[in-house]
């Protein structure tokens, strides 16, 4: 079922770039679930699995606020996947809403406590929430197992910073910047 999943979600991902507002360089948010393409798609796929593919691609495409409402309906349904609490928590970080987040990353990581990829989320949380001990001990367990992201060595760094431990936040927002040479100004100290 993954597999198939998988390959209707590149189906889509490439029948949606040539949707109009795609073409156009548009930024104005379509729904995803009503969109002709993804009917055609998805036609012979369950209710369930079309949802979660309409949140997935509403959080590929960076339709946040979109997907929000699809997960939470998806979490009620099915409270013990940890995949669509991760997913939920990635959304409320990136729509600014680092309380539900933090929830929800809480919950993702309490039903699956193994999953590297999960910290992340929490640690994002933790520090916009001010809980910045608890950032630094979720992200520094986050980046020993994906040294590459940017993201992750940004948030450390800050924490870092606002913890006092300097030497560690500079070296977090230097590796940030040589990851991301885009996130240059953001580390400029």
């Amino acid at each position: 079922m993954k597999n198939t999943l998988s390959c209707l979600f590149i189906l889509l991902v490439l029948s949606l770039a040539s949707h109009p507002a795609s073409a156009a360089g548009e930024h104005k948010p379509f729904d995803v679930l009503n969109d002709s393409n993804f009917k055609k798609v998805t036609k012979n796929v369950s209710a369930a699995n079309r949802l979660e593919l309409g949140a997935t691609l509403n959080i590929a495409l960076r339709q946040y606020e979109q997907a929000i409402p699809i997960l939470e309906a998806l979490v009620r349904k099915q409270p013990t996947r940890a995949d669509l609490w991760f997913l939920l928590a990635k959304a409320y970080n990136r729509v600014n809403e680092p309380r539900e987040a933090y929830d929800a990353a809480n919950i993702a990581m309490t039903l699956k406590p193994g999953m590297p990829f999960y910290p992340i989320e929490r640690g994002i949380a933790s520090f916009q929430l001010g809980k910045d001990r608890e950032a630094v001990q979720d992200l520094s367990r986050y980046v020993k197992s994906f040294t590459t992201s940017a993201e992750a060595h940004y948030y450390l760094g800050l924490a870092q910073v606002r913890l006092g431990d300097l030497d560690s936040a500079r070296t977090n927002l230097l590796k940030t910047r040589s990851l991301n040479p885009n996130m240059e100004l953001l580390t400029d100290y």
